[in-house]
């Protein structure tokens, strides 16, 4: 699909587009540009944001269904929210509309902060002394930040363990570091996807629980579950296996 993509472009100029493929490709002509993406290398991004951000939001939104279905209160919560904006089975979903959501943009922050991808990394490009220590980073090393200990220190966040979306009230969040919350990472280097991915949880978080609710089954285990140790994602061993029931 991508090789087809790039070809039809390059082939019609005037199909030119403002979005992520037309920014690589730009990078095989312009002048100027300190390094070109050959073809394989701009397949190789177009899977990768493919992969980074649909098997990224798929695995949030397990662990915020699970979370609502061990916290029924929570979800109730937020049920109403929902049931304050989409008022008849008729109304549309819309962008403004999620948007206008705190409890649903809460409830979704307190379950990355709970949840959060394995580990950040990235190489010092030169050597660095850490400020208020004798630590010394030598060029070339690779530094691994763990959001996972950040996000459950409980210096940051008391009762690290608990659900509890009210962490996330303005007022709350004034009172931390910025980089006390790294799901989507910090600076010039955060991830592409830190707007795209949270719209597109909760759309389908929307969706689902105007008219369902997630419920724990026979197979989801207790309500700590336990972490799969295989490399990657942070996932529930076993899967995350929920009941979904329609509400009344």
């Amino acid at each position: 699909m991508a090789k087809q993509s790039m070809r039809q472009r390059l082939e019609h100029p005037e199909q030119r587009r403002s979005d992520y493929l037309q920014l690589l490709l730009n990078t095989r002509r312009e002048d100027g540009q300190r390094r070109c993406l050959t073809d394989d290398e701009i397949i190789a991004q177009c899977l990768l944001f493919y992969f980074a951000g649909y098997d990224t939001t798929s695995n949030a939104l397990a662990w915020t269904a699970r979370l609502l279905a061990f916290h029924p209160h929570q979800q109730e919560r937020l049920q109403a929210e929902i049931d304050g904006k989409l008022t008849s089975k008729e109304d549309r979903i819309t962008f403004d509309m999620v948007n206008s959501m705190p409890y649903l943009d809460n409830v979704l922050s307190e379950s990355l902060r709970l949840y959060p991808n394995p580990q950040l990394s990235r190489c010092c490009t030169k050597s660095y002394h850490l400020p208020g220590t004798d630590i010394i980073l030598p060029q070339n090393c690779m530094v691994y930040v763990s959001p996972y200990g950040v996000q459950r220190d409980p210096g940051l966040y008391p009762n690290p363990d608990a659900f509890d979306p009210d962490r996330f009230l303005p007022e709350v969040k004034a009172n931390r570091h910025a980089c006390a919350w790294l799901p989507f990472g910090q600076g010039p280097r955060n991830c592409i996807g830190m707007r795209f991915a949270p719209l597109q949880a909760k759309l389908a978080l929307v969706a689902i629980l105007r008219r369902y609710s997630f419920v724990p089954g026979a197979r989801s285990g207790g309500a700590v579950p336990e972490i799969d140790a295989a490399p990657g994602l942070l996932k529930e061993k076993g899967g995350t296996w929920l009941k979904v029931v329609r509400r009344g």
